[in-house]
C-alpha cells in the first residue's frame, strides 16, 4: 500500500481502503506496522487479536531501538 502512495498509483489512504473494502482506520493501522521494529512485528504475530488492537491504537516511538525498551511492559495487563 505504501508503494501505491509513493508511486501516486493511489491518491490517500482512504483511496487504498475503499478499494479493499477496508476502514480508513484499519488501513492505517496495518501500515503502521511497517513502522515497528521486527521484534514488536514478531511479538504481535504472535498475540491474540484482543492484544493486538490495544497495542495497535497506542502511540509508539519512531526509533525501534526505543520501541524495544517500552516492548517488555507492553503486553503485559
Amino acid at each position: 500500500w505504501q508503494r501505491l502512495l509513493d508511486e501516486q498509483r493511489a491518491a490517500s489512504v482512504a483511496e487504498i481502503a475503499e478499494a479493499e473494502g477496508m476502514d480508513v482506520t484499519q488501513v492505517r493501522r496495518v501500515m503502521r506496522l511497517t513502522l515497528l521494529a521486527p521484534e514488536v512485528v514478531e511479538r504481535l504475530v504472535s498475540s491474540p487479536d484482543a492484544v493486538l488492537e490495544k497495542v495497535m491504537r497506542r502511540p509508539w516511538p519512531s526509533s525501534w531501538n526505543a520501541q524495544t525498551q517500552v516492548l517488555p511492559g507492553t503486553f503485559q495487563g
